[in-house]
């Protein structure tokens, strides 16, 4: 036999005792038995260890089925059919076991996973079952509640009396047949009791969507709508007030804005106590009796002169403090002023949108208007009759011709917008109409457009009435055809901006004397000599396009604002073409002798002088300063509208300032006046005896 190594420790028993064993063995056991208890706690160890291992993986297994299963659920918890969920929960759920249990690397850990995952299928079976349960009876539920509405619908819509006794035979039936069996017979019952509540309730409902008013004010009544509860008609009239509460508002804020333009409208303020919290309540009383008290007095202030405007207003505030007391009046005072601020703010930027707020007799000329849809003639008859009404009403007002409007800023705006969208021929008709409806103030509701954003172009087709120019001008509205006449010019080896600075320059005595004509308003006038400029650009490169030389060109384009077609005055200009028309010679000849003639009956014309913030200055002063300085710097220009000239004076700071006489009228000529008469008045003057502006007195 083999010896064993023997290994033979070296040093003491003290030096080994870190591999000594305390093992002993008896003498009469061997050494297997001798070890068998550590082999057995060896050897269960290993199978608690597996077991685990298995439990962890079945455990795994089945957290990753709940998970897919949770998807089934949600596929069949919304079903109304118990077979048919039961059969995709056996389907999928039988497939996703098998599935995983496949996945089980042992047949332990597969039987445990299978266990858990049928006690949770078990589980989820009654669980789906109480869902569908509850699908069933909530669908059951709707549809009885479509046929509840539906009968109640049916009942107070039919024709004739409502028949209380068929629509509630008809709701019994209707809970019985469904509900019995499947609900409580007490909660069936409670259904059936509360049919009379249920239609004073729909009825109710149904009265608050159709005519709140009364619906609102039948709620407060304990004889109406007896078998609702408390609590619910407290909840249906809070939904009245809340109906309501917007149409009150909206009505209160028409009341005052017709109040405050002098009209008198229907408003219910006790039935707005009704609807409204009483601060607010409280807060429109007060301002209602202030409005319903300056009615009248805003009927006046809205259309009285303006020359008598601020002593009107004083003598009425003044009589209310008499009447009122100081308190009471001041809140007057405060509207009564605030009605006037808006008279001059509207009558600035939108009079005749004011007027047609303010005035009943031009309120219904625009509503006869409105009424009229397929006869163009009686339109256009009845838009020169309205249009002259507003003129004449802002004469009386006391507006100076030079800021007439005749058209509101909503009306320009809609034929500046029609305008932009059509094509050529749209555009000239829309011209057409636009001169037929308007006449003698087609220029300046042209004016009004152009504010609004109406090309220059349609002003140009306007003025000169031509129908080649007109289609010319018309196709520069064009960005292709814009992009196509500057790339000539580049062609043709200049630019652009540069034919636009030629054209500019010969128009260099045209827009000397436009910028002087309108000192007044400087911004605006450049912005139409600019915008003028640059359709003239694309006029001169058209022509080139027709074979013309570069200069050429440019003196055709600045010529159509040359000698031709104005008459240039150091001041002012006449233009030749005026209201369709080519004047005469003599009739512009006339006009600049006229301007001449009228200075010399000043005196008779009656100037108003100007005021001075100085009290000390007295009226002879100011009448002296004012004479010197209509001599000195007195001058014709043009008026706004294009329709003539207006005198006024410059000022130090170069503005403009137009005279007014007592009736707070400017002195204008109109271009086509070829009366002798003195503006505003009917005094002839004598053209053949010349008089001096230095000697009127």
């Amino acid at each position: 036999m083999p010896k064993l190594p023997v290994f033979e420790a070296e040093g003491s028993v003290t030096q080994l005792g870190g591999t000594t064993t305390n093992v002993q063995v008896p003498l009469n056991q061997n050494l297997a038995s001798a070890l068998k208890p550590v082999t057995d706690f060896v050897v269960k160890q290993k199978v608690q260890e597996k077991n685990f291992e298995n439990k962890t993986e079945a455990l795994k297994l089945e957290n990753n089925f709940i998970t897919d299963m949770a998807k089934v659920y949600d596929e069949v918890n919304v079903l109304e059919n118990k077979d048919q969920a039961q059969l995709i929960l056996k389907e999928k759920s039988d497939a996703l076991i098998a599935s995983y249990g496949d996945k089980a690397t042992n047949i332990n850990v597969k039987t445990l996973f299978n266990n858990a995952a049928l006690s949770e299928v078990q589980k989820g079976i009654f669980r789906v079952n109480t869902q569908i349960s509850k699908n069933i009876l909530t669908s059951l539920q709707n549809e009885v509640n479509k046929k509840e509405e539906r009968l109640l619908a049916n009942a107070f819509l039919a024709e004739g009396d409502f028949d209380y006794s068929v629509l509630a035979t008809d709701l019994e039936k209707l809970y019985k047949d469904n509900y019995d069996g499947r609900i409580p017979n007490a909660n069936l019952k409670a259904l059936v009791d509360n049919i009379p509540s249920t239609i004073q309730i729909f009825e109710a409902t149904k009265g608050i969507s159709d005519k709140p008013r009364i619906t609102l004010i039948d709620l407060k009544n304990p004889e109406k709508f007896k078998d609702i509860s408390l609590e619910k008609r407290l909840d249906l009239i809070d939904d009245a007030k809340k109906t309501l509460t917007p149409v009150i508002q909206e009505e209160f804020t028409n009341y005052i804005a017709a109040a405050n333009r002098g009209k008198k409208i229907e408003f219910d303020i006790g039935f707005a106590k009704e609807v409204l919290p009483e601060k607010q309540y409280n807060n429109y009383l007060k301002k209602y009796n202030i409005a319903t008290e300056t009615v009248a007095d805003a009927a006046v202030l809205n259309s009285i002169p303006l020359k008598d405007l601020s002593t009107t207003l004083e003598a009425i505030i003044n009589t209310k403090y008499e009447k009122y007391g100081e308190v009471d009046a001041q809140a007057l005072e405060n509207n009564l002023k605030t009605i006037v601020s808006t008279r001059l703010e509207e009558m600035k930027t939108d009079p005749v949108n004011f007027l047609i707020g303010t005035n009943d007799d031009i309120k219904n000329a625009l509503e006869e208007i409105n009424l009229i849809s397929d006869n163009d003639e009686l339109r256009q008859k009845k838009k020169l009759e309205f249009t002259n009404l507003v003129y004449e009403t802002q004469i009386e007002m006391g507006v100076p011709n030079y800021e007439i409007q005749v058209t509101s800023v909503s009306e320009a705006q809609s034929f500046v917008e029609q305008y932009m969208n059509a094509d050529e021929g749209q555009r000239l008709a829309l011209l057409q109409n636009a001169e037929n409806e308007f006449g003698e103030f087609f220029s300046k509701a042209m004016n009004e457009y152009s504010a609004q954003g109406l090309p220059i172009t349609a002003e140009l087709s306007a003025f000169f009435v031509n129908p080649n120019l007109t289609k010319k001008f018309l196709s520069f509205d064009s960005k292709d055809e814009q992009e196509k006449l500057k790339q000539l010019l580049i062609d043709e080896g200049t630019s652009f901006s540069k034919v636009r600075r030629d054209v500019f320059d010969g128009l260099e005595e045209f827009s000397e004397v436009v910028m002087f004509a309108n000192k007044f308003d400087t911004s605006t006038a450049a912005d139409k000599l600019d915008r003028i400029v640059e359709v003239l650009t694309y006029y001169a490169a058209n022509e080139i396009r027709m074979g013309n030389r570069v200069t050429t060109a440019i003196n055709n384009a600045t010529a159509l604002f040359g000698k031709q077609n104005f008459r240039l005055e150091d001041s002012f200009f006449i233009p030749k073409i005026y209201d369709g028309s080519r004047l005469s010679e003599r009739q512009v000849d006339f006009v600049v002798e006229k301007s001449k003639k009228t200075l010399e009956y000043l005196d008779i014309w009656g100037v108003v002088s100007f005021g001075s913030k100085d009290d000390t200055i007295g009226q002879l002063e100011l009448d002296t300063d004012m004479k010197d300085q209509m001599i000195t710097n007195g001058r014709w220009v043009n008026n706004t509208d294009g329709t003539g000239i207006i005198f006024g004076i410059v000022m130090n700071d170069g503005s403009f300032a137009p005279i007014f006489n007592k009736d707070n009228q400017t002195l204008e000529i109109m271009f086509d006046d070829d009366s002798y008469t003195l503006p505003n008045t009917n005094f002839e003057m004598d053209f053949t005896k010349t008089r001096k502006i230095e000697d009127y007195n």
